[in-house]
């Protein structure tokens, strides 16, 4: 009985050594136990009354149920190598032993000729004498991990503990009523009064006092330790704590000392903090701009603040990033002004909290940049209009959108009526496919330009030959935007190849078509053969193709006459022309001079 008022009166804390949380069974056992060793003087000392005989069973049984049940839990818990190292302690830690338990109770209770006798025998054998025994190694198994020198009052009560536990065992669970069993019919309590001459009642009973004292020393080394644990804890909570404000001061201070506009925003995008500079930048005051939707300061034309079409939302709403240029945001006096902004979303844990949004004023780039926009346009006007080439922009399905004046000069039309057609209505038809299959691969991205020479039909209805050149201008998503062309009027250059080429093939004919005895040579200031006609191969029996680039005294002159020939050549060159002279050509074929 004192010891379940000992340990149910004791401050209920948790020890850092071991997990006695099921201190409460000990109790239990303690009071029920205590019961029934008050029940048994009752009986000592009044005799035997048949209203008792029905509750000793029942006290004894659960009271050491429990006592059993504490001690498993507080062995099994010690986590010792032995556990470990031994099939048949494991189990007998392990909740499968009640099974085993119930079933020999149920089998020595049954089979007996005085089952209410065997019942308090069988009890205080598979339970009383077991669960004393398992909370006694349990007591001195965590001995071990009661740690440092300052817990020696702890490890005093655990030892007192597991000793007073073992000796209990013994005499509770080794001594018991007279039976016909072995050894019930030896070691007995009427054995025992008659060697000591003391009931036994009374050395169970000092040994529940010594274990009722450890026990109270255990739980009052526990609960200093976690008075200890609790003030370190508190100690720590308040340095934490300190440590905190003192970061978020830091932290509002660098906030606030920020050239950019900052602005905390919940999960609906209502701005919970606000900046310095963003109150000056706004206008506003704090506590105008606190609760405010942060989507009410936006002056671009979109979507009411919180709907689908509005980005912010968006971002909060699904815990995305969100970076733009190009917003604008609306002062307190309605002024607007261009804004880059950038967007985060602000998580604890897997909980999304809301945002913070960054933003600041960009009005001085935004008029650098259209400042150097609108003067980029101006010198791609001033080089596109003063070309000397023809220049044009056009769409990519061929739709003139912007030409020069060179170009418009070149093909005889009016810049309006140029804008009317396509690249294709100007091109001539028998190479609009060649250029259009390039155009292609432009778009397609396989060509980054593309040069060709094609002709372009004019108003009047004839041709001019141009040498094109054409780039592709794409958008940020490299999707295709414009082609640009420069058209290079080559059509005297084409002329004057072509008039070469008549009159390459008309002295051509004229050689090829002199008399038999006319030989034509033309050769280089160093005597090679450039040309050779019919006339020559006939007469020497070489082809043109076997002398071309040849020196004319190597092949067709007869040795005798290659010395005053190279002098007469050498004359020639120098600009010196002698009278004709007759030579005589070798035949290849028979191998002597030719007249």
């Amino acid at each position: 009985m004192v010891l379940g008022i000992t340990v149910l009166a004791q401050p209920k804390s948790t020890s850092s050594h071991a997990p006695f949380v099921h201190f409460w069974l000990l109790g239990a056992f303690g009071l029920l136990h205590g019961a029934l060793e008050w029940l048994d003087y009752l009986i000592l000392f009044q005799g035997d009354d048949p209203r008792f005989w029905w509750l000793k069973p029942f006290l004894l049984f659960f009271s050491f149920v429990a006592l059993f049940e504490f001690g498993r839990r507080l062995v099994a818990s010690a986590d010792h190598p032995l556990l470990r190292a031994c099939w048949w302690l494991r189990w007998v830690t392990s909740r499968w032993v009640h099974v085993a338990i119930v079933a020999l109770l149920a089998t020595s209770i049954g089979g007996a000729a005085d089952p209410l006798g065997q019942s308090e025998i069988s009890i205080r054998y598979l339970l009383g004498l077991p669960g004393a025994l398992l909370t006694g190694a349990g007591f001195l198994l965590h001995l071990r991990r009661a740690g440092q020198a300052r817990d020696i009052p702890t490890r005093a009560g655990m030892r007192w503990a597991g000793g007073a536990f073992i000796a209990y065992a013994l005499f509770a669970g080794l001594v018991v009523p007279p039976g016909m069993c072995f050894p019930a019919d030896f070691i007995n309590t009427r054995s025992f009064f008659a060697l000591v001459g003391l009931p036994v009642q009374l050395f169970r009973a000092a040994i529940a006092l010594t274990a009722a004292l450890a026990v109270g020393i255990l739980l009052r080394g526990f609960h200093q330790q976690a008075q200890e644990r609790l003030e370190t804890a508190l100690a720590q909570a308040r340095q934490s704590l300190a440590e905190t404000v003192r970061l978020r001061q830091r932290n509002e201070l660098i906030l606030q000392a920020t050239g950019e506009g900052i602005f905390g925003l919940d999960r609906q995008g209502r701005i919970t903090f606000v900046n310095r500079a963003a109150q000056e930048l706004l206008g506003f005051a704090e506590d105008d701009l606190l609760g405010k939707p942060v989507a009410e300061l936006l002056a671009t034309e979109m979507a009411s603040p919180g709907s689908s079409a509005d980005p912010l939302a968006a971002s909060y709403a699904r815990g995305m990033a969100l970076r733009s240029d190009g917003e604008c945001f609306r002062r307190r006096d309605g002024t607007v002004f261009p804004v880059e902004f950038s967007s985060a979303p602000l998580h604890e844990e897997d909980s999304l909290l809301g945002a913070v949004l960054a933003f600041q004023d960009i009005s001085a780039r935004k008029a650098a940049e259209r400042t150097a926009h609108w003067e980029q346009e101006e010198r791609f006007r001033s080089i596109f209009e003063q070309a000397a080439v023809g220049m044009a922009l056009s769409a990519p399905n061929g739709q003139l959108l912007q030409v020069n004046q060179k170009l418009c000069e070149m093909l005889g039309y009016a810049r309006e009526e140029l804008l009317r057609l396509t690249v294709q209505d100007i091109t001539l038809a028998e190479d609009v496919a060649d250029e259009w299959a390039l155009r292609e691969r432009l778009l397609s991205g396989d060509l980054s330009s593309y040069a060709l020479e094609k002709r372009f039909r004019c108003k009047a209805g004839s041709w001019v030959w141009v040498k094109l050149n054409v780039a592709l201008v794409r958008d940020a998503d490299r999707q295709p935007l414009y082609a640009v062309g420069v058209a290079e009027d080559i059509t005297a250059r084409k002329q004057a190849i072509l008039s070469l080429e008549e009159e390459r093939n008309f002295i051509s004919a004229v050689l090829d078509t002199a008399g038999v005895l006319v030989l034509v040579l033309v050769l280089d200031r160093e005597g090679r053969i450039l040309r050779f006609n019919r006339a020559c191969e006939a007469l020497t029996g070489y082809r043109f193709a076997e002398v071309e680039g040849r020196l004319v005294w190597d092949v067709i002159l007869p040795p005798e006459q290659v010395e005053e020939t190279r002098q007469y050549f050498d004359r020639l060159v120098a600009g010196d022309f002698p009278s004709q002279r007759e030579k005589r050509p070798r035949n290849c074929s028979a191998g002597r001079p030719s007249t």
